[in-house]
């Protein structure tokens, strides 16, 4: 049950993230311009939008609070380095490899792609960190 909170608050805090970056307005410019690529998705309805996009990332979440659950006894003792230790765990899974394909195998334009590279990054690090605390 401990996993499913996590995963869910850990969800949240990544759509969180994202939404506050995305909601800067040289990123929404950035995204403006880059809708017109045949790369981007345009969702008609904002709703299935935001519904596809949170049960993604809860899904990767539980999974990843599962594998935390595994792993966290091989971490440092120090919640700090814990949290840091996973975080880049999820970086080097999740971020880094996604990133790189996208870059080689699609015309996604690059300067979203760095976007959302840092973006997941920093919510890996915030999501690490609630895996500390709940699991």
């Amino acid at each position: 049950m401990m996993l499913i909170l996590a995963a869910f608050l850990a969800a949240i805090l990544w759509i969180i993230v994202g939404g506050l970056l995305y909601l800067s307005p040289s990123v929404k410019r950035m995204y403006t311009r880059a809708a017109k690529s045949a790369a981007v998705k345009k969702w008609s309805n904002s709703g299935h939008f935001m519904i596809a996009q949170f049960a993604s990332v809860f899904i990767q979440c539980f999974l990843f609070a599962w594998v935390y659950s595994v792993v966290k006894v091989s971490l440092s003792v120090d919640p700090f380095f814990q949290a840091l230790s996973f975080g880049a765990i999820i970086a080097g899974v999740k971020i880094i490899p996604r990133t790189m394909k996208m870059w080689v195998h699609t015309t996604y334009p690059g300067s979203l792609l760095f976007l959302e590279f840092v973006n997941s990054a920093i919510a890996s690090f915030g999501v690490a960190a609630i895996f500390v605390i709940l699991v």
